[in-house]
């Protein structure tokens, strides 16, 4: 019979082993580039070959012509309507502002809702030059995160 020492060794052992093969498959592929983020994104399709499961990274700059910081938000190819929303500040009137835009993610491509902001009790404004992307990167292909975990069942029962 192991000892719990010798047991948890080989734990540990295996556990780097799958940091360091956890970060050979997480690297980041860029897909697309705006050649023009100053400019206004309209609502629109980006064509591109992705796998069901993917995890996307979309980097939207907050404005497209102002000097604003950049947002970054993850998502998931598997054919649904996902928002990416966050708090943008105040307005002049003192109002809460929120900034969103829709993503739907598909093997074929990403289609892109226009812009909103909202003031706290407004209706939403919509605007092409709200969250406009930047950049489109993959961060690992669809399934690899299943096929890990499938893969440390069969290799690394301690049991």
């Amino acid at each position: 019979m192991r000892s719990i020492i010798s047991l948890l060794k080989d734990i540990l052992l295996k556990m780097l082993e799958l940091i360091s093969l956890i970060n050979k498959k997480l690297e980041l592929e860029l897909l697309w580039q705006n050649p023009s983020p100053s400019s206004a994104f309209k609502a629109q399709t980006i064509n591109m070959d992705l796998i069901e499961g993917d995890l996307i990274a979309i980097t939207f700059k907050g404005h497209a012509t102002a000097e604003v910081a950049y947002f970054t938000g993850l998502f998931i190819v598997d054919g649904t309507k996902q928002r990416y929303s966050q708090y943008y500040g105040y307005s002049s009137a003192g109002q809460t502002q929120t900034m969103w835009r829709d993503v739907t993610v598909k093997t074929t491509g990403i289609t892109f809702t226009t812009g909103y902001l909202k003031n706290a009790n407004a209706v939403p404004e919509s605007s092409t030059s709200y969250y406009v992307p930047v950049k489109i990167r993959r961060i690992c292909r669809g399934g690899v995160l299943t096929n890990l975990i499938s893969h440390l069942r069969r290799r690394w029962a301690v049991c």
